[in-house]
């Protein structure tokens, strides 16, 4: 019986062996035709080696060596198509492997993810035995950050010989120490120094390897690739696998750099979080000196500021605006701070020329807050929050879009917290009747979106000043 290696060296070779085998008949006919038609007078042997005329056997040997010789050009005509369809299949799984890569990376958003893709897209597109991602370990070590193999049997293999440890392995040792590509064209060399090697050959891995993982101009890692041939590692092969590595590279930079911008971002925003409330902290303080010299109204400006937050909200602004409105809130009658005591604290109605000084507060807290150099218009709350739609309001008398949107949401839930609170002249009339205020005085007095959204807070959603509280 023949065995595998005679058959494939058979139909190798076929041409060549056809060609034999025709001249070998054409020489036995020859020798027939000439023994019993031309020459009876020699006998079949004479004939055959052509003994009774040399030029005979010549002509013969030549023709048999044309016969020969044609079959010749055609087995290598027939092993160059081989090769060439050999090559073809290998270059297509090869293209295969490196559009998957580039597909599967497009979208993935992990960096241990994205090596076990490529691992995979190794052995599944690519046709290898075996792959799998070394990093950079400590001192002379690589770790196994990610792998792929042919059979679950293999990779139980490679798993009880340490893959899942750290694993010492010369190529990819020396493929990261120098950045360049490292081969081993046969595992059966006894220099072959592929981590795995017995583990490998024994499931049909030949040749292996490692190709160097480039970040920010450091080599951190290797792909390394086991193959089922002899020799496979070199020419095209070899740039379409390290353009794979370069692939693989490229994403783990942006990630490491995505990573590092989430990082900063993150210190961003702590910073960020940690000087706004410092900035609350600082306003509740001056709230605080505030209230001491007119205990009377207590609290207002913590209450105003959380109506205007929830009426902003409700009008689905910006949270950036919302902030400044709730900041604005908190400081919009800061200007009080430079009003006497005495008429703050007055427990009966004020008079005319008190009321006049009472007015001055939008202007003084206007210049107090202009000079700070807020992200909001703050100090355009605190002037414009007693200004009418109509312009039938102080100290300016602006009118409608003249009047910031801060300061409209601020005057609404200024009036609302007044009228609902108790004063020491008078006890709260409660939130209807604030209700009923603003949405008597909608489109003159207050901004009409701004009445609407208030009323629907309290009337719809169930909102109350009390909550605050």
């Amino acid at each position: 019986m023949i065995d595998t290696d005679q058959r494939g060296w058979i139909d190798r070779h076929r041409f060549f062996l056809v060609g034999l085998l025709a001249g070998a008949i054409y020489w036995l006919i020859e020798s027939l035709i000439h023994a019993y038609t031309f020459t009876p007078e020699y006998s079949l042997l004479e004939t055959l080696i052509c003994s009774h005329d040399p030029n005979e056997l010549w002509m013969r040997m030549l023709m048999l060596g044309m016969v020969i010789f044609v079959g010749m050009l055609a087995d290598r005509n027939r092993l160059h198509q081989i090769r060439l369809a050999h090559y073809m299949a290998r270059q297509n799984r090869l293209l295969s492997f490196i559009s998957a890569i580039e597909q599967n990376l497009r979208e993935e958003a992990n960096e241990t993810e994205a090596m076990a893709k490529v691992c995979r897209a190794a052995v599944l597109q690519g046709g290898f035995k075996l792959a799998w991602v070394a990093l950079k370990g400590e001192k002379h070590s690589v770790i196994a950050a990610a792998h792929a193999a042919y059979s679950e049997q293999c990779v139980e293999d490679l798993l009880a010989d340490g893959l899942h440890r750290q694993v010492s392995c010369l190529m990819s040792l020396e493929a990261i120490k120098t950045g360049k590509v490292v081969r081993c064209q046969s595992l059966n060399r006894t220099d072959c120094s592929a981590a795995m090697r017995d583990v490998m050959m024994s499931h049909g891995a030949a040749s292996a390897a490692a190709f160097p993982i480039s970040v920010d101009g450091m080599v951190i890692g290797s792909l390394n690739v086991f193959a089922s041939e002899d020799g496979f590692f070199h020419g095209d092969e070899l740039a379409l696998l390290e353009e794979a590595a370069s692939d693989l590279a490229h994403v783990i930079e942006v990630m490491g750099h995505h990573q590092r911008d989430l990082q900063i971002s993150a210190k961003i925003m702590q910073a960020a979080d940690a000087l706004r409330a410092s900035l609350q902290g600082t306003v509740e303080v001056v709230g605080k000196v505030l209230e001491t010299r007119d205990p009377y109204t207590a609290g207002h400006g913590s209450r105003v500021a959380r109506v205007a937050q929830a009426i902003a909200g409700e009008m689905d602004l910006g949270n950036m605006q919302v902030e400044g409105i709730y900041f604005g809130a908190l400081m919009h009658d800061i200007g009080k701070i430079a009003i006497p005591s005495e008429i703050l604290a007055k427990p009966s109605r004020l008079g005319e020329i008190e009321y006049d000084i009472i007015k001055s507060h939008p202007a003084t807290g206007y210049e107090i807050l202009q000079k700070v150099n807020f992200p909001w218009p703050v100090a355009d709350v605190a002037y414009q929050h007693h200004e009418h739609i109509d312009g039938s309001g102080y100290p300016q008398g602006l009118k409608g879009e003249e009047i910031c949107m801060e300061a409209r949401i601020v005057a609404v839930a200024d009036v609302v917290e007044a009228m609902s609170s108790d004063r020491p002249y008078r006890t709260g009339r409660g939130i209807e009747a604030a209700l009923m205020e603003i949405e008597r005085s909608s489109g003159t007095i207050y901004d009409a979106s701004v009445v609407q959204a208030c009323l629907r807070l309290f009337r719809e959603r169930g909102f109350t000043v009390t909550d605050i509280d």
